[in-house]
């Protein structure tokens, strides 16, 4: 058995259906011997797959549900200008569309145009240009708008396509192009674990719940969360270059090293957990040696207790068996630096 994807134009005067077999031709000839096929609209996972007979790998691959795709409580936040500008023209995708997105089971123009909605577009044959309602044509523009986007978040955050994108990932996405005050408050909510608002009748009238017992707001928490651990200042011209022998100084920061602490150690790839601690190991070695002191506080990696223990007890054996310490401050301050914790 072989499935074939092709354009298909039914001649409706005629009573005729043409399929646009191209190169596939003969092999389709050998395959409808009998005079009879199965015609079928093309499931959304193989949207993406061009023209030709399907492989098994396709054939039999699972099919992904994609949830966000079709939240249109999303529309809101993909459409204010601050969010829109994070993406290209919306247009230019939707054309990729092969399809009449107004096709009703009747006639299709061969020819497809993309028509602007909005802050949107839709695909549409030039039978149907004309003739969809508005409240349709803003629906489907809509659902587009959704898709399209949450599939170039995802692809941005460095998945392939057939991830399903999760809410939290669109909010670290929201985050990171500092666009997440626009989110909707029911997603925030979601993800802050706030239960919807239940208003109960009292002495003093109405109360709701969460006013009650809660003065957690989302937004303002993932405001908190997004700020960076810590702000490096350059001063370009200090008073100690000044000074002839100047009295070297330590740079030190809980917030970092409280940063560092919560990262996965760099040999066993734990995180601090109830059987785990992870520390903040400071550079030793390497011209760092102090009397009575440590190194910078931005010289640090993290790694387990133990691990820790080995690595003071035999710095040289312990940098021929896990690299060497440089390599792991220097990856500590690039995630850092990626993550955002430091400005």
């Amino acid at each position: 058995m072989g499935l074939l994807i092709a354009k298909a134009q039914p001649l409706i005067d005629m009573g005729v259906t043409v399929l646009q077999t191209g190169p596939n031709t003969r092999k389709t000839h050998e395959l409808v011997k009998e005079g009879r096929v199965l015609l079928q609209v093309i499931p959304d996972d193989l949207n993406d797959v061009p023209d030709g007979f399907l492989t098994n790998i396709q054939i039999d691959r699972p099919k992904v549900k994609h949830p966000l795709k079709a939240d249109l409580s999303l529309v809101p936040f993909f459409s204010h200008a601050d969010v829109a500008s994070k993406f290209g023209d919306i247009e230019h995708l939707v054309s990729f569309i092969g399809r009449c997105q107004a096709y009703d089971g009747d006639y299709c123009h061969q020819q497809l145009v993309t028509a602007k909605v909005g802050m949107s577009a839709v695909r549409l044959c030039w039978h149907h240009d004309n003739k969809l309602n508005p409240e349709q044509l803003e629906k489907t523009a809509n659902r587009n708008l959704v898709a399209i986007r949450v599939g170039i978040i995802g692809s941005q955050l460095g998945f392939d396509k057939n991830h399903a994108l999760t809410y939290a990932e669109l909010c670290w996405w929201a985050v990171r192009n500092d666009v997440y005050q626009h989110l909707p408050s029911s997603i925030l909510d979601a993800q802050f674990g706030v239960e919807e608002t239940r208003k109960r009748n009292g002495v003093n009238g109405h109360k709701e719940t969460n006013a009650r017992y809660s003065n957690a707001d989302p937004l303002e928490e993932l405001k908190r969360l997004s700020k960076p651990v810590l702000k490096l200042e350059v001063n370009d011209d200090p008073p100690l270059a000044y000074m002839r022998k100047p009295k070297p100084m330590t740079w030190y920061c809980e917030k970092y090293l409280a940063f560092v602490r919560t990262l996965p150690c760099v040999v066993t790839g734990e995180k601090t957990s109830e059987m785990v601690t992870v520390c903040a190991h400071h550079l030793i070695g390497h011209g760092e040696g102090k009397m009575a002191g440590k190194a910078h506080d931005l010289f640090v990696f993290p790694i387990r207790t133990d691990e820790h223990t080995k690595l003071h007890d035999n710095p040289r054996q312990w940098e021929r068996r896990y690299g060497s310490q440089l390599l792991h401050v220097k990856n500590t301050i690039s995630k850092a630096l990626m993550l955002g914790a430091i400005e």
